[in-house]
């Protein structure tokens, strides 16, 4: 709950500031899974490599979260910028087939991570800056 998308839209919420949704469509895993997927990739290990994303399985479209968020958090939101028809997203469903299906859902990243904002836990500070578009960061 220290770093991820969620946590930016949840201290945007938080500290008032407005949700910029031109990245229309974000996908989130928890990282415990990620991390327990990566390791069971090691079995798979092979050369050329074998590329795997791995990724949350549901397309969630970002006002969406921040109104969830919001809601849990008790706060309103507001939004900037207009969804736009594209976003950059990853395909998990490889990774999923050979490693399994994340065990945390979106709705308890939801859950937790406003609660964990809304409490002043500890975040990285360091933003994911998911909303850009053009791959410079």
């Amino acid at each position: 709950m220290r770093y991820g998308v969620l946590v930016d839209l949840a201290q945007h919420i938080h500290l008032g500031q407005p949700v910029d949704v031109t990245m229309g469509y974000v996908n989130v895993i928890w990282l415990g899974d990620a991390n327990a997927m990566t390791l069971v990739a090691l079995r798979h290990a092979a050369s050329p490599a074998c590329i795997l994303n791995l990724a949350g399985p549901e397309i969630m479209a970002t006002r969406d979260l921040c109104l969830r968020l919001a809601q849990r958090m008790h706060r309103p939101v507001q939004f900037v910028g207009h969804e736009s028809d594209l976003a950059l997203l990853n395909n998990g469903r490889q990774g999923h087939a050979l490693l399994g299906h994340p065990l945390v859902t979106t709705e308890q990243m939801i859950d937790w991570t406003a609660d964990w904002v809304a409490r002043g836990g500890a975040i990285l500070g360091k933003p994911t800056q998911f909303q850009v578009r053009s791959g410079q960061f």
